[in-house]
């Protein structure tokens, strides 16, 4: 198994086997306000999705400026888009 360079430091909590699973796999994070913003960026930086799985994050609301101080993924350039 072949682990990207960005990942290598997540060995000292994920084998190398872990690694390669989650980067297969597929998961879906349903909201991507107050906590799912954290959870995506969790999941993104484990590497959940990098290889043939997929990070899939939903949420119909869009970005508002009562969201800037509360939200991970808010900013002011993205107020009035799609949250997704």
């Amino acid at each position: 198994m072949t682990i990207a360079a960005r990942y290598i430091r997540n060995i000292e909590a994920l084998s190398e086997r872990e690694c390669a699973i989650l980067s297969d796999r597929t998961v879906a994070v349903i909201g991507c306000g107050g906590l799912g913003g954290y959870v995506i960026e969790t999941l993104a930086r484990v590497g959940v999705g990098a290889g043939a799985g997929r990070l899939i994050v939903v949420d119909g609301d869009v970005f508002d400026e009562s969201n800037l101080n509360r939200q991970l993924l808010s900013t002011e350039a993205l107020v009035g888009t799609s949250k997704a």
